[in-house]
């Protein structure tokens, strides 16, 4: 990219806002595309999320070029204090996207929690609650995640050995995998 020099003979901050706009929309195209799982999970989805992303860095960029080239910033000088303000906007923006994206396509073991074993859900206070419950299996391993009880503390009672078996597809609110799980969920009244 060229250096541009304003009337003062000072570097421009042209190009210093067009590259740090287009930076932070390839960034933020990212974090989404990897957050959605479209760059890792979806294969025939791959080529075109690395695509999607460098089409939005290209437009952005010029988009940005074009805007702040109207706003008069070919004749503002570049300083530390701009350098400064436009890094920190870079990080706030991934920052806000990252934490926005992380609310819609949760973890399916964030969604267990939501769901079904946190802070007032219906097995939060079970074997099968947060607090208690061992992970055995994954999603993503071949097979529905498995939530296997654990021992409540100060409970008297012996802990079942009944796996609760979920399908987490998508978005979508965890669902039993089998009939088992269907049980336990409707015997601790959850939907």
């Amino acid at each position: 990219m060229m250096m541009t020099i304003d009337r003062s003979g000072a570097l421009s901050s042209l190009p210093l806002v067009t590259v740090m706009s287009g930076t932070t929309a390839l960034l933020a195209a990212g974090v989404l595309t990897l957050r959605s799982g479209a760059l890792l999970d979806g294969g025939a989805l791959q080529p075109l999320g690395v695509l999607i992303c460098c089409g939005v860095f290209l437009v952005a960029t010029w988009v940005a070029h074009v805007v702040f080239r109207r706003l008069g910033f070919h004749r503002r000088a570049l300083t530390v204090p701009s350098v400064a303000a436009s890094m920190v906007v870079v990080i706030a923006v991934v920052w806000g996207v990252a934490a926005a994206s992380a609310q819609v396509w949760k973890h399916p073991w964030t969604r267990y929690s939501d769901e079904f074993g946190g802070p007032g859900a219906c097995l939060a206070d079970t074997s099968y609650g947060d607090r208690w419950h061992v992970l055995v299996r994954g999603v993503g391993e071949g097979g529905p995640m498995e939530v296997w009880p654990g021992a409540v503390e100060g409970s008297q009672e012996a802990t079942p050995r009944t796996p609760l078996r979920l399908r987490a597809e998508g978005r979508r609110a965890l669902n039993p995998a089998d009939e088992a799980s269907t049980r336990i969920l409707r015997d601790h009244g959850c939907g």
